[in-house]
Protein backbone atom coordinates (compact mmCIF):
# COMPACT_ATOMS: atom_id res chain seq x y z
CA UNK A 1 0.00 0.00 0.00
CA UNK A 2 3.00 2.67 0.58
CA UNK A 3 3.73 2.46 -3.60
CA UNK A 4 -0.11 4.00 -4.17
CA UNK A 5 -0.20 5.97 -0.95
CA UNK A 6 2.99 7.81 -1.75
CA UNK A 7 1.51 8.88 -5.19
CA UNK A 8 -1.16 10.45 -3.65
CA UNK A 9 0.87 12.03 -1.03
CA UNK A 10 2.84 13.82 -3.87
CA UNK A 11 0.39 14.34 -6.25
CA UNK A 12 -1.96 16.04 -4.07
CA UNK A 13 -2.52 14.89 -0.75
CA UNK A 14 0.64 16.63 0.73
CA UNK A 15 -1.14 18.79 3.26
CA UNK A 16 -2.38 15.43 5.01
CA UNK A 17 -1.40 15.39 8.44
CA UNK A 18 -3.49 12.70 9.61
CA UNK A 19 -5.37 9.23 8.17
CA UNK A 20 -8.44 8.12 9.91
CA UNK A 21 -9.07 4.73 9.75
CA UNK A 22 -12.41 3.33 9.44
CA UNK A 23 -12.35 -0.39 11.52
CA UNK A 24 -14.58 -2.98 10.02
CA UNK A 25 -14.42 -3.76 6.14
CA UNK A 26 -11.81 -0.93 5.98
CA UNK A 27 -8.55 -2.61 7.94
CA UNK A 28 -10.94 -6.05 8.23
CA UNK A 29 -12.30 -8.68 5.64
CA UNK A 30 -15.84 -8.09 6.98
CA UNK A 31 -18.21 -6.34 9.65
CA UNK A 32 -18.32 -7.24 12.67
CA UNK A 33 -15.50 -6.94 14.91
CA UNK A 34 -16.26 -6.32 18.07
CA UNK A 35 -13.76 -7.17 21.07
CA UNK A 36 -11.09 -10.04 21.07
CA UNK A 37 -7.71 -9.66 19.13
CA UNK A 38 -7.51 -6.27 17.07
CA UNK A 39 -4.60 -7.71 15.27
CA UNK A 40 -6.00 -11.16 14.28
CA UNK A 41 -9.01 -9.18 12.53
CA UNK A 42 -7.25 -6.51 10.21
CA UNK A 43 -5.70 -7.53 7.53
CA UNK A 44 -2.38 -7.83 6.37
CA UNK A 45 -0.94 -6.75 9.96
CA UNK A 46 2.62 -6.62 8.59
CA UNK A 47 1.73 -4.35 5.31
CA UNK A 48 -0.45 -2.07 7.34
CA UNK A 49 2.16 -1.33 10.11
CA UNK A 50 4.48 -0.55 7.39
CA UNK A 51 1.98 1.51 5.96
CA UNK A 52 1.29 3.04 9.46
CA UNK A 53 4.53 3.53 9.84
CA UNK A 54 6.01 4.80 6.33
CA UNK A 55 3.11 7.63 6.99
CA UNK A 56 4.56 8.46 10.54
CA UNK A 57 7.99 8.72 9.01
CA UNK A 58 6.29 11.54 6.49
CA UNK A 59 4.72 13.30 8.84
CA UNK A 60 1.42 11.71 8.97
CA UNK A 61 -0.69 10.47 12.21
CA UNK A 62 -2.93 7.49 11.81
CA UNK A 63 -5.46 6.58 14.22
CA UNK A 64 -8.49 4.55 14.13
CA UNK A 65 -12.34 6.04 14.16
CA UNK A 66 -14.66 3.32 13.81
CA UNK A 67 -18.10 3.28 14.86
CA UNK A 68 -17.82 -0.39 15.91
CA UNK A 69 -18.55 -1.23 19.77
CA UNK A 70 -15.59 -2.26 20.11
CA UNK A 71 -14.46 1.36 20.63
CA UNK A 72 -17.10 1.91 23.52
CA UNK A 73 -17.26 1.37 27.35
CA UNK A 74 -14.83 -1.36 28.93
CA UNK A 75 -13.68 -2.41 25.29
CA UNK A 76 -12.56 1.06 24.98
CA UNK A 77 -8.75 0.36 26.96
CA UNK A 78 -8.12 -2.47 25.73
CA UNK A 79 -8.58 -1.35 21.80
CA UNK A 80 -7.02 1.45 22.10
CA UNK A 81 -3.87 -0.38 23.43
CA UNK A 82 -3.86 -3.25 20.44
CA UNK A 83 -4.24 -0.18 17.88
CA UNK A 84 -1.30 1.26 19.49
CA UNK A 85 0.29 -1.95 19.21
CA UNK A 86 -0.54 -2.23 15.02
CA UNK A 87 1.21 1.27 15.03
CA UNK A 88 -1.98 4.20 15.01
CA UNK A 89 -1.45 6.93 17.45
CA UNK A 90 -4.69 6.55 18.68
CA UNK A 91 -8.26 6.03 18.33
CA UNK A 92 -11.40 8.09 18.99
CA UNK A 93 -13.54 7.06 21.83
CA UNK A 94 -17.26 5.74 20.50
CA UNK A 95 -18.03 7.39 17.59
CA UNK A 96 -21.35 5.28 17.30
CA UNK A 97 -22.66 7.85 19.55
CA UNK A 98 -21.99 10.62 17.89
CA UNK A 99 -23.58 12.54 14.80
CA UNK A 100 -20.22 13.88 13.76
CA UNK A 101 -18.78 13.20 10.81
CA UNK A 102 -15.71 10.71 11.36
CA UNK A 103 -13.24 13.84 9.82
CA UNK A 104 -14.72 16.22 12.85
CA UNK A 105 -13.99 13.46 15.35
CA UNK A 106 -10.65 12.72 14.47
CA UNK A 107 -10.06 17.01 14.38
CA UNK A 108 -11.54 17.02 17.84
CA UNK A 109 -9.81 14.02 19.61
CA UNK A 110 -6.37 15.47 17.86
CA UNK A 111 -6.15 19.28 16.87
CA UNK A 112 -5.31 17.94 13.21
CA UNK A 113 -7.55 20.69 11.10
CA UNK A 114 -10.16 19.40 9.29
CA UNK A 115 -8.94 20.18 5.42
CA UNK A 116 -5.54 18.38 6.78
CA UNK A 117 -7.50 15.03 7.66
CA UNK A 118 -7.95 11.91 4.81
CA UNK A 119 -10.56 9.28 6.15
CA UNK A 120 -10.08 5.78 4.57
CA UNK A 121 -13.81 4.13 4.86
CA UNK A 122 -15.84 1.88 3.41
CA UNK A 123 -19.29 3.83 3.45
CA UNK A 124 -19.67 6.47 0.77
CA UNK A 125 -21.73 8.59 2.99
CA UNK A 126 -19.00 8.50 5.65
CA UNK A 127 -16.45 9.95 2.82
CA UNK A 128 -18.92 12.29 1.25
CA UNK A 129 -19.10 13.73 5.03
CA UNK A 130 -15.56 14.22 5.36
CA UNK A 131 -15.01 15.53 2.14
CA UNK A 132 -18.01 18.05 2.83
CA UNK A 133 -16.54 19.10 6.18
CA UNK A 134 -13.59 20.02 3.88
CA UNK A 135 -11.26 17.13 4.53
CA UNK A 136 -10.61 14.57 1.60
CA UNK A 137 -11.17 10.51 2.01
CA UNK A 138 -10.68 7.52 0.02
CA UNK A 139 -13.68 5.10 -0.30
CA UNK A 140 -13.11 1.68 -0.32
CA UNK A 141 -15.87 -0.37 -0.91
CA UNK A 142 -14.40 -3.44 -2.51
CA UNK A 143 -12.98 -4.96 0.78
CA UNK A 144 -10.05 -4.03 2.76
CA UNK A 145 -7.61 -0.58 2.39
CA UNK A 146 -4.59 -2.98 2.32
CA UNK A 147 -5.15 -4.91 -0.79
CA UNK A 148 -7.87 -2.83 -2.85
CA UNK A 149 -5.96 1.09 -2.74
CA UNK A 150 -2.62 -0.82 -4.33
CA UNK A 151 -4.95 -2.28 -7.11
CA UNK A 152 -6.54 1.39 -7.75
CA UNK A 153 -10.06 0.04 -6.50
CA UNK A 154 -10.82 3.02 -4.69
CA UNK A 155 -12.59 6.63 -5.15
CA UNK A 156 -11.32 9.60 -4.03
CA UNK A 157 -13.77 12.21 -2.12
CA UNK A 158 -13.28 16.19 -2.03
CA UNK A 159 -14.45 19.35 -1.98
CA UNK A 160 -14.52 21.54 -4.43
CA UNK A 161 -13.69 24.74 -3.35
CA UNK A 162 -14.88 26.87 -5.42
CA UNK A 163 -18.42 25.17 -6.25
CA UNK A 164 -18.50 23.93 -2.55
CA UNK A 165 -19.86 20.54 -3.77
CA UNK A 166 -18.64 17.09 -3.13
CA UNK A 167 -16.80 15.11 -5.91
CA UNK A 168 -16.51 11.67 -6.08
CA UNK A 169 -13.20 10.91 -8.46
CA UNK A 170 -13.21 7.10 -9.37
CA UNK A 171 -9.63 5.62 -9.95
Amino acid sequence: MVPALRELFTNGFGHVRLVAWDLDETLGPEGGWVSGSLSSYISNREELKDTIRWLDDNGVESIIVSRNSGFCDAEYAPSVRAAKRLGFQGAAHCPRRRKTNKAALASEMTGVPVENILLVDDQAVECRHAAAAGGQAIFVPHGPAIHTVPQGRFSLYVLNRHTGRVNRINV
